[in-house]
């Protein structure tokens, strides 16, 4: 449930070096921006012993600071509204929206902010950041794997690097007890996403 907790993912494979098989770098033309039309944060928690329960967030807003030649001066920083969870079952999104999990009255948005990138291979690298949900900030770690990094399939002039983000956070340390422990404490975050460096569409 607090997969949103994003972040962001909130998120953050950027952060690792380009394979050294992977085809020279595309012609910049512009800052790297994250592409929501193939960026995701899921989360997944223990539904008392018997299966997982799944779930996403809709609506959230992350920028980045990445420079290819220097990976490891990554910062991201993710906005998510909590309101906008989704778990494919209306009853029980409005539960969770209440005050016994992300109170989203009092707490409108989860945050994610990086703070350090410590890489850790070829293509992987981890994401040291905060995480603020119900008021409460706590550290979060991401694990970090880049997919791939290269042109863009139709538009070659731009540049685009994709990622898988892992990370796992105690739901009862941001004060969201709730059915423990028959409910899951560990919750389970999920993110894809990829940027490019394509100057913003006309709107």
């Amino acid at each position: 449930m607090i997969g949103k907790a994003i972040f962001l993912a909130f998120v953050f494979a950027l952060a690792t070096p380009a394979r050294a098989a992977d085809p020279p770098a595309a012609a910049a033309s512009g800052p790297f921006r994250f592409d929501r039309a193939h960026t995701a944060i899921n989360f997944s928690i223990d539904h008392f012993g018997f299966s997982a329960a799944y779930g996403f967030f809709t609506a959230f807003e992350p920028v980045i600071s990445f420079d290819p030649a220097k990976p490891e001066k990554t910062k991201i920083d993710v906005t998510i509204d909590a309101a906008s969870i989704n778990t494919a079952w209306p009853a029980r999104d409005e539960e969770l929206r209440g005050e016994h999990f992300f109170n989203v009255a009092k707490f409108p948005t989860i945050a994610y902010k990086s703070t350090t990138v410590e890489l850790t291979g070829i293509d992987t690298a981890k994401l040291m950041g905060n995480l603020t949900l119900l008021g409460i900030t706590k550290p979060l770690v991401l694990d970090v794997k880049l997919n791939k990094r290269g042109p863009h399939a139709f538009r070659p002039t731009v540049e685009v690097v994709g990622f898988s983000a892992t990370g796992v956070l105690k739901r009862s340390e941001f004060g969201m007890t709730a059915l423990l422990p028959g409910l899951g404490d560990d919750v389970t975050l999920t993110i894809g996403a990829e940027i490019n460096n394509s100057l913003p569409r006309p709107k």
